[in-house]
């Protein structure tokens, strides 16, 4: 476990060690914040605060995602990457729509008004002038 933490500086030892709920690292090019993500992952499987199938970890890019797949194995010495779910948002995107439209939980035919035509809902959004 210490060998998890060694390399990290103490924000980001707060970060990883941070159990209750999600963390968002937002910091610049280079930083570490790869290593700082697959650490907290490899620590909460670790301390058995979660397993594998109970983290998700998104990025931007399928480079990124698999940099993550291979140094979250790494740390964990795994062979298989299949029970965690990291990805890019746009493949969780598209993953979590294709199961809504299979269970039939997606219209596929929004409601049509009196003319024929789709008329969406204006967003719910707050009063006052925007900026």
């Amino acid at each position: 476990m210490a060998e998890l933490l060694d390399k990290l500086n103490p924000e980001q030892i707060k970060a990883v060690q941070a159990t209750e709920g999600p963390v968002l690292i937002l910091a610049g090019a280079g930083s570490g914040k790869t290593k700082t993500l697959t650490s907290r992952v490899a620590y909460l499987v670790q301390t058995k605060k979660a397993t594998p199938s109970e983290i998700l970890a998104v990025t931007f890019t399928n480079k990124a995602a698999g940099e993550m797949k291979q140094r979250i194995m790494h740390l964990l010495r795994l062979k298989s990457d299949k029970a965690f779910h990291i990805s890019t948002f746009h493949s969780l995107c598209s993953r979590i729509l294709r199961k809504e439209l299979q269970q039939g939980s997606l219209l596929t035919n929004p409601p049509e008004d009196s003319s024929g035509e789709y008329t969406p809902s204006p967003p719910n959004l707050p009063s006052g002038r925007g900026g």
